[in-house]
């Protein structure tokens, strides 16, 4: 885990610039009327280009459904690597990533754009594995390494890093993140998120792998 990170490449040419601008008019077409309703008539009309344009950069609405996924979830990995200090201390590194990863979960475009995934996944499951590719299986390889440089300087006691960091992710939200997918219910507020980050925090640290 590097926190050194490219930023995303800025489209140039014309034909970068308005495929940019079809996978933001498909973020908020998908988000405003879910995945069955959005045609690409609609993004072509958002994105002001026109449905054959849409075509000649996707071939299908599920093609363009797992770019606009990808584009969100490479942009939020990029968020994490760019806005944590891994020199700092432990608890801190950890307090921080946690912080910065339930703002993504609980963002409403984030639960929404979710939220349509769990509801095609019968019918597409290859996007299920495009999300999990590109969003949290990155993470969690992110956090893997920070954790076994860690081990290895004798800061923490742990076998396997990678399955230790999706422990860290996944104790993060616990049945908030369910509640929310299944009800709607609105997010915990930013208070409740910090305490739920430090709790958990602090079981990984103290009750589970302290060196």
């Amino acid at each position: 885990m590097s926190t050194q990170t490219e930023q995303l490449e800025v489209p140039t040419t014309r034909s970068e610039k308005k495929r940019q601008a079809i996978l933001v008019a498909s973020s908020a077409t998908f988000l405003e009327y879910g995945y069955d309703v959005a045609s690409m008539d609609k993004i072509a009309a958002v994105a002001d280009v026109s449905k054959r344009t849409v075509y000649s950069h996707f071939k299908s609405k599920e093609d363009l459904f797992a770019e606009t996924m990808l584009m969100m979830c490479t942009s939020k990995s990029v968020q994490i690597e760019m806005n944590v200090d891994l020199t700092a201390p432990i608890d801190q590194v950890l307090i921080k990533i946690g912080n910065i990863f339930l703002d993504m979960v609980f963002n409403p475009e984030s639960s929404a754009m979710l939220r349509i995934l769990v509801g095609q996944s019968d019918k597409f499951p290859e996007l299920g594995k495009v999300f999990l590719d590109n969003g949290p299986d990155v993470l969690t390889e992110m956090l893997g390494i920070y954790l076994r440089e860690q081990s290895d300087r004798n800061i923490i006691a742990i076998s396997d890093p990678e399955d230790t960091a999706g422990s860290f992710f996944a104790s993060l939200f616990g049945v908030h993140f369910i509640t929310l997918l299944a009800t709607g219910k609105k997010p915990p507020s930013q208070a409740k998120r910090k305490k739920m980050v430090s709790s958990a925090v602090d079981r990984f640290l103290h009750g589970v792998c302290v060196a």
